[in-house]
């Protein structure tokens, strides 16, 4: 998929329903229009804008933040769509839902990691609070003690 110029909602919707479409549908979510709908809201919210438009780096739009953000947000959802899914067994025969689970979970991981570049994935996962490293002391030196021949 070549990456736009620019996102709109509707371009990433868009984007977003072509690249997860064939891995949803393996996997059995039927529930594509929740999943892409709330990427659709939430995008926008965890960066701070009202539109992906508006997402800029240097004043250009930064497609690939908005896009690694919005698939991570996107795998979100699927999980918690079918975090209501569980194993089923009748008899010999059995449906194991935890394998569907197991390939969601690995493909929120990494999408985790992708966007845990960006502040603002790091501040919605560390609810909200931000840290900084301003400078760094040292508080003595844990060998000071020299080397003595009455110790041996």
């Amino acid at each position: 998929m070549a990456l736009p110029s620019a996102w709109t909602e509707s371009s990433l919707i868009a984007a977003l329903e072509a690249e997860l479409e064939p891995v949803t549908a393996d996997l059995g979510l039927d529930d594509l229009d929740v999943i892409i709908t709330a990427v659709g809201t939430d995008v926008p919210s965890i960066l701070g804008v009202t539109s992906v438009a508006e997402v800029t780096y240097g004043g250009v739009p930064d497609v690939v933040k908005v896009l690694v953000i919005a698939r991570w947000a996107a795998w979100q959802k699927a999980v918690d769509v079918a975090s209501v899914r569980f194993d089923l067994k009748a008899g010999s025969s059995d449906l194991k839902q935890s394998q569907i689970w197991q390939q969601l979970m690995a493909r929120l991981s990494a999408a985790e990691r992708a966007a845990l570049r960006y502040d603002e994935v790091v501040a919605a996962l560390s609810g909200g609070a931000m840290a900084y490293v301003s400078g760094i002391g040292v508080s003595g030196d844990p060998y000071r003690w020299p080397g003595s021949s009455e110790w041996g």
